[in-house]
């Protein structure tokens, strides 16, 4: 599943587990759909730094309005705060700083299978995605940490039934260079197969760094399963003499069913960066997130501990010496409207 899509369902689904058709509107010429989340949290951690020992926030705060005009022209858009706190960031997330747009964008489906988009849009690398309420944990996972969010571009999309293709440009400020608005382009396949859904991905930042981005999704022994795979490779231009110029990053997604509302969602995952620097400079790391979950309709509350060790020693204790470990702690409450 693309982010692109995750978020359609995270936001779309679990509103539709919440209550039927909530907050459509309709009219003569305007079929328009409303919904989003809201989640808090309290997290705290060891090795975080000196900057702050605790920290509550709103974590998620965000507004989606989708609809057409007649069948014509579609739009979709989202409008709030999300707090994106991935591992293996070296601190705790800043407070609550302000709202703004996250995405939008304008469709046309021409026919015969084809959608064309443009505006800010959301990428279809990953597994996860930024609204933390639609993923099964609370912090967002390293390997996301590196994927593309959200950019201005414009994206054609055929839906061939058993498969969709997608090819986009865009102005993706996201890079390894952080340079403001490189080109990018991106190709990508989707489907179902065997009762698995499957997603692939090659996405260029033109002269900073190509990424092919790989996901699995699917039932296992009663579990809910999912793999993500990235392999990221630096352009030319960006490549320092001497040192790595690729890093692997790999996410192992499960989650167990309990009944009466709980579920045990779990996340493993492996990185690999050298001295390329792509990952953050870790060397090699490893990251473990336990999520035990109660959900209640569209209300949820859960738990979090997220572990992670790397090579290299990118974390510093309240006193400022560096360490190759972190260990956080998070409660998040939230619900979808």
């Amino acid at each position: 599943m693309s982010k692109q899509q995750s978020i359609a369902a995270g936001v779309a689904l679990s509103l539709a587990a919440a209550t039927a058709a909530a907050g459509s509107v309709t009219g003569a010429s305007l079929d328009l759909t409303l919904g989003g989340g809201l989640t808090g949290k309290y997290q705290a951690g060891t090795n975080v730094g000196a900057t702050r020992g605790d920290t509550i926030t709103v974590s998620d705060f965000l507004v989606e309005a989708s609809g057409s005009v007649e069948g014509f022209l579609g739009a979709t858009v989202g409008f709030g705060y999300l707090e994106q706190d991935a591992l293996p960031a070296t601190g705790l997330p800043a407070p609550n700083v302000g709202m703004m747009l996250q995405y939008g964008w304008l469709e046309v489906e021409p026919g015969s299978g084809l959608q064309l988009q443009a505006g800010v849009l959301a990428t279809n690398l990953g597994y996860e995605v930024a609204p933390t309420y639609a993923n099964p944990h609370i912090q967002l996972g390293a390997v996301w940490n590196y994927q593309p969010v959200y950019y201005p571009g414009i994206r054609a999309t055929y839906d061939a039934g058993a498969f969709s293709l997608y090819a986009e440009a865009s102005k993706d400020g996201s890079g390894f260079t952080g340079r403001s608005n490189p080109n990018a382009q991106a190709v990508g396949i989707s489907g179902e197969a065997a009762g698995w859904s499957y997603a692939a991905s090659y996405y260029n930042r033109i002269n900073d760094m190509d990424t092919v981005d790989l996901i699995l999704s699917g039932k296992l022994s009663g579990l809910d399963v999912a793999v993500n795979l990235d392999y990221h490779l630096l352009d030319d231009p960006v490549k320092t003499a001497g040192k790595d110029d690729t890093a692997l990053a790999v996410a192992f997604y499960a989650a167990q069913d309990l009944g009466d509302g709980w579920s045990l969602p779990v996340r493993l995952e492996y990185l690999s960066d050298g001295t390329s620097g792509i990952l953050g400079g870790v060397d090699s790391a490893f990251t473990v997130t336990v999520t035990p979950t109660y959900r209640q309709g569209p209300a949820f509350v859960r738990a979090e501990v997220a572990y992670v060790s790397a090579s290299n020693k990118v974390f510093t204790d309240d006193s400022g010496v560096p360490q190759d470990t972190k260990t956080t702690f998070a409660v998040q409450a939230g619900t979808t409207f």
